[in-house]
């Protein structure tokens, strides 16, 4: 398993009502959100 740093100064996302609105948690977390699942599918 690697480890892995996700940044984001989530500007962006609280700015602009379009972004929020697409990633209301941030884009970090879909990110995130998305290797876990990954890592999880791999069976590690």
């Amino acid at each position: 398993m690697a480890t892995v740093t996700i940044w984001n100064e989530y500007r962006h996302e609280r700015e602009d009502d379009d972004a929020a609105a697409v990633y209301p948690d941030g884009i970090h977390e879909t990110i995130a959100d998305a290797l876990t699942e990954a890592d999880r599918d791999s069976g590690e």
